[in-house]
C-alpha cells in the first residue's frame, strides 16, 4: 500500500511569493468551485506545509495537497 501511494503521490513545490489556490473542504454543489483564492505563499515549513495569506493580511496554514498554482489570466473580452 504504501509503494502505491509513494508512486502516486504528486509532490508540490511553492515557493515564497508564489500565488497559489487552497481547496475547500466543506462539502459544495457541483457547481460551485472547490477553490478559494489567491493567496500569497509566505513561508515554506517542513513536510510540505506553507503559511499562506490573502490580500486582507489573514494567515493560514496548509497543508501543499491542499494547494494548486494560481494562473492569472490577463486576456479579457473587449467590450
Amino acid at each position: 500500500m504504501e509503494i502505491r501511494y509513494n508512486r502516486d503521490v504528486k509532490i508540490y513545490k511553492f515557493k515564497i511569493g508564489d500565488y497559489v489556490l487552497k481547496r475547500v473542504e466543506i462539502e459544495k454543489s457541483k457547481l460551485e468551485s472547490y477553490w478559494e483564492g489567491p493567496y500569497q505563499v509566505e513561508r515554506v515549513l517542513a513536510k510540505g506545509a506553507y503559511i499562506i495569506n490573502d490580500n486582507h493580511g489573514s494567515r493560514d496554514l496548509v497543508n501543499g495537497d491542499l494547494l494548486k498554482m494560481y494562473n492569472a489570466s490577463n486576456n479579457m473580452i473587449p467590450e
